[in-house]
Parts: C-alpha cells; structure tokens; sequence
C-alpha cells in the first residue's frame, strides 16, 4: 500500500513524503540479511533461453521483476559468482 508521511507546523505543510510499495520492492539485502522482493524473485529463475550463457540477454529475469510493475526492470544486470555477464537495457522502457 502507498504510505504517506506528512508534517505540517503552524497549519503549513513543512514536509511530505510518499513512499509507493515500488520503494520496497526494489530494496538490496536489508541489515538483518533478508533479501529484496525484486532480488528473491530472480533467484532460481529458469533460464530459458537457448543460446550460450555468455549470449544471454537477462529476459528472463526482465518477466519476474515485471510480474511486480510492468514499468520497472528497463535494465537488467546478471552475475555469475562475482562476474557480471550482461546488462541489458530493454528498448521497450523508451516507447
């Protein structure tokens, strides 16, 4: 749900702030070592392109992080171990 923060001092706004379930979703590894929805929802991903690993262009990681917002997951970047294979910056984030 969309969270609302407002304070308001001699009845004038003096800050608001929204915070839309995007800004949770998209959260790294929190400090209690739980992961990001967006990142869990990679993990284990079926990788179902048939090329090389080193030709793959992170579609299927692009389809779970749009299951949460379709306007999101215009760059994907993949690793392997510690190294980065690919990044991905899906031509549809501009149409």
């Amino acid at each position: 749900s969309v969270r609302h923060w407002i304070i308001v001092k001699d009845y004038k706004i003096k800050n608001y702030q929204i915070h839309a379930p995007t800004t949770a979703n998209l959260s790294p590894k929190g400090r209690w070592g739980h992961t990001g929805p967006f990142e869990q929802s990679v993990i284990g991903t079926e990788i179902t392109e048939e090329v090389p690993e080193d030709q793959w262009t992170g579609l299927d990681m692009v389809r779970a992080i749009r299951s949460f917002d379709p306007c999101l997951a215009c760059s994907v970047h993949i690793f392997i171990g510690n190294r980065k294979i690919e990044r991905l910056v899906s031509p549809l984030c501009t149409a």
